[in-house]
């Protein structure tokens, strides 16, 4: 069996990790509603070199 120790270590981990995630999450929407960040900024459409068929289903 694992020991408590080592328990301890890994949820400290994990609790930090998330915790900072977390942040990193809120950081990003607070910056995307107040307009400083925009998540489509410079893309393009780029259209495909060739169209993509319809599957055909064989009865």
């Amino acid at each position: 069996m694992a020991d408590r120790k080592g328990l301890e270590v890994v949820g400290v981990t994990f609790g930090l990790v998330t915790a900072i995630v977390v942040m990193i999450g809120g950081i990003v929407v607070k910056g995307h509603v107040d307009g400083q960040l925009s998540l489509d900024a410079g893309s393009q459409i780029v259209r495909p070199l060739a169209s993509a068929r319809a599957p055909t289903v064989i009865r």
